[in-house]
């Protein structure tokens, strides 16, 4: 700390400076720095890399001005630059010299991004190869439209990056492509041997390559998928075994080759699925004792493996339960094996056999009654299942939470809300299932089977009845018999009588019956449905609830001679639904242009079957946009209030039941609104209706007294305002 003191001070002689520059670059940073300081010391610290050195010399008044002007033009980064142009003895044309190859440079950049987006054009082009950088000539180098002369030149760039997008340029010649693959850059000869997704690979290139002087690139070639099984032969006798891996894994080497490999030296790919089963089969045995070997082997089993039978009822007595899983997944494993897998301790190998295809059905029959839900539903899941394990499946009743295992295979069996009735909901709507367990699940009721021991525990089994969700998913099979069908439709839930209008099989006499259901849920299900038959729709046309008879108007299949008798309806909504309907006959459409409500008129106006003498009939009403422009509380009213011939009491009692929110909220705050629609009012879901009757001054009190207890705090607090 001392010595720089000393080199720093001005006072400090040249001779002790030029001894203190001896001791090492430190030193000369802090003589950098002196006025005083030598010109050869000055001379040493501008060949330093340190801007911190650079900016004390910058600064330096002493400074000699070739040394200032190399710091400003050269080595100007870090702030040293703006430093050197700060001294006073830096010559200003220096200064002015560098704005202008700055600006020049500046231009040169944004001419070469200019002609880089205008490839397509024979002058740009020039350009970016005359004056380019190295991006411009990178995108010219992989662009498709660059005309083939230009990719020729760019086959002597001197920049490998080009010439590697240029390899990859399928518009290449093959002549061009043959040069390069001669190219001293390894990156470019990658590029040459590696697949493309835009081109096929040359046989020629392929050939060339093959014989590459780097390994990489001869792996390249091995590993690409239009490499000829003559150059994976050649490439197979190559000493690298990074080559002979990627060879075994190409689809078009040679069995013979994969075999020889396979055998002789223990290079293989068990994906590959012409690896012949000796193969895999002696790479099995040498690994018998290392688990990671085998779980390579099996993890995988490719379309077309080859992996031998024998080989996978050997491993299905591994000891790890990992393998043992793994056989079980194998697409090869035989049936007698999965059988002796279904016996396994292992619960998810158990689960694996419960789901293959060509698992033995005794297996599976025997599965459908293992204590596992996980289990249960693969074997519900499985094709090949015979009926009479569907049969046990929908008998099942033993309660998951009391399975006897304790183990953490236990722990598995439950999935999230996993239950019987996921398994009877797949079973009660597959086509597969046997008519015996569809009566079943119809019934509605199961019966435990008797033990031996008869048990009095009565949490080992489920309520004995089928849950509504199951007769639902019944409800659409489509091999239900006619009596089945019968059946459901006399079925307590409408939810279940409901799902029978999507069966394919329901007769005009069901119909009929649903029509007549006493619930109104069931009868607005049919009244929707586009299948639903005409004479159904007829009838339904005269039902009591109106909203059954809206959606009758509202259905595209109701005839004509139904819409005509709906278009009388009391209810504005049964009307508006006519209105709108296509299919209405033009004398009803000419008849609800003159209906007392406003809606049924614009319904008509909007309706694109209205004949035109009906729509200059409606005038201005016809030519109201569809927009939320057109008023929603003109729209909500059943009719406008004449002064001369309504009486607003009764209108008000009309409003009260718009489908409008807004025009009840206004009717019910109206002191001329009758006590009973009032009352009505209060009783609304909506709080903001029972708000408007607790604000109405010609409000009860005995319905006030009541509004001023209610859950709602603001109607509460109104209600008890005006107490």
């Amino acid at each position: 700390a001392l010595r720089e003191l000393i080199a720093k001070n001005l006072n400090t002689p040249v001779f002790i400076l030029e001894q203190l520059g001896q001791q090492g670059a430190g030193m000369v940073q802090a003589i950098a720095a002196n006025p005083n300081a030598p010109v050869s010391i000055l001379r040493q610290a501008a060949q330093q890399d340190n801007s911190s050195t650079l900016k004390l010399l910058a600064k330096n008044p002493s400074t000699p001005t070739d040394i200032l002007e190399e710091l400003a033009l050269n080595k100007g980064k870090d702030g040293v630059r703006e430093e050197a142009f700060k001294n006073p003895n830096l010559d200003p044309l220096i200064i002015y010299r560098f704005e202008l190859e700055s600006q020049a440079a500046e231009e040169i950049a944004k001419a070469n991004k200019f002609f880089a987006s205008r490839l397509h054009s024979p002058y740009a082009i020039a350009q970016v190869l005359r004056n380019g950088d190295l991006a411009s000539r990178m995108k010219i180098a992989r662009d498709r439209r660059t005309p083939v002369n230009i990719l020729e030149q760019l086959t002597r760039d001197a920049d490998e990056s080009v010439r590697e997008y240029l390899a990859a340029n399928p518009n290449l010649p093959l002549t061009s492509r043959l040069e390069l693959t001669r190219d001293p850059s390894f990156k470019v000869r990658c590029a040459l041997a590696r697949k493309q997704s835009n081109r096929s690979t040359p046989i020629e290139i392929l050939e060339q390559l093959a014989n590459d002087e780097s390994e990489g690139v001869r792996a390249l070639v091995a590993e690409n998928p239009e490499t000829p099984a003559e150059i994976l032969v050649q490439l197979a006798n190559n000493s690298n075994r990074e080559i002979k891996n990627k060879v075994v894994a190409n689809r078009n080497t040679p069995v013979e080759v994969l075999e020889r490999l396979g055998l002789q030296e223990g290079i293989f790919n068990a994906s590959n699925p012409n690896t012949p089963g000796s193969v895999l089969a002696e790479a099995a045995t040498r690994g018998q004792s290392d688990p990671k070997v085998l779980t390579d082997l099996l993890r995988h089993p490719v379309e077309g493996s080859q992996m031998p039978a024998s080989t996978l009822a050997r491993l299905a007595n591994h000891s790890p339960n990992s393998i043992r899983y793994l056989v079980a997944q194998h697409r090869n494993t035989p049936p007698i094996v999965l059988e002796q897998l279904a016996s396994n301790s292992d619960l998810a190998t158990i689960r694996i056999v419960a789901s293959k295809a060509n698992t033995p059905a005794n297996v599976l029959e025997r599965l459908a009654e293992h204590e596992d839900y996980t289990v249960r539903y693969n074997v519900a899941l499985n094709p090949n299942t015979p009926d009479t394990a569907l049969e046990l499946l929908v008998r099942f009743n033993r309660s998951e939470a009391n399975a006897p295992s304790a183990t953490k295979n236990a722990l598995k069996t439950m999935m999230a809300g996993a239950d019987n009735n996921q398994i009877r909901i797949f079973i009660a709507s597959n086509p597969r299932t046997p008519l015996a367990a569809l009566e079943m699940l119809a019934n509605r009721e199961f019966l435990r089977e008797e033990s031996a021991t008869p048990s009095t525990d009565h949490s080992m089994f489920f309520p004995r009845r089928t849950d509504e969700e199951v007769l639902e998913a019944l409800a659409r099979n489509p091999n239900l018999t006619p009596e089945l069908l019968e059946r459901l439709a006399r079925d307590p839930s409408p939810n279940v009588r409901s799902k029978l209008i999507h069966n394919p099989n329901i007769t005009l006499e069901l119909w009929a019956l649903l029509a007549r259901d006493e619930d109104v849920a069931v009868r607005l299900e049919l009244a929707e449905r586009s299948h639903c038959p005409i004479t159904i729709l007829e009838l339904l046309a005269s039902d009591e609830n109106k909203d059954v008879r809206q959606k009758v108007a509202a259905n595209r299949n109701t005839p004509a001679p139904a819409l005509e008798i709906l278009a009388t309806d009391v209810d504005a909504a049964v009307r508006t639904a006519v209105a709108a309907n296509r299919n209405t006959p033009a004398p009803a459409l000419e008849q609800l242009a003159h209906d007392r409500s406003v809606e049924v008129r614009l319904a008509v106006s909007r309706n694109s079957s209205t004949p035109a003498s009906v729509r200059e009939l409606l005038g201005e009403l016809s030519l109201q946009p569809k927009t939320p422009s057109a008023s929603p509380t003109l729209r909500g009213l059943s009719r406008i209030y004449n002064p001369n011939t309504d009486d607003l009491p009764s209108l008000l009692s009309e409003y009260v039941q718009s489908s409008r929110p807004f025009v009840r909220f206004v009717a019910l705050m109206h002191p001329q609104t009758p006590a009973e629609a009032l009352r009505q009012g209060s009783e609304s879901a909506s709080w903001l209706e029972r708000y408007a009757v607790a604000n109405n001054p010609a409000t009860p009190p005995d319905i006030r007294q009541l509004l001023a207890e209610d859950s709602n705090r603001i109607v509460r607090a109104t209600g008890k305002a005006y107490l």
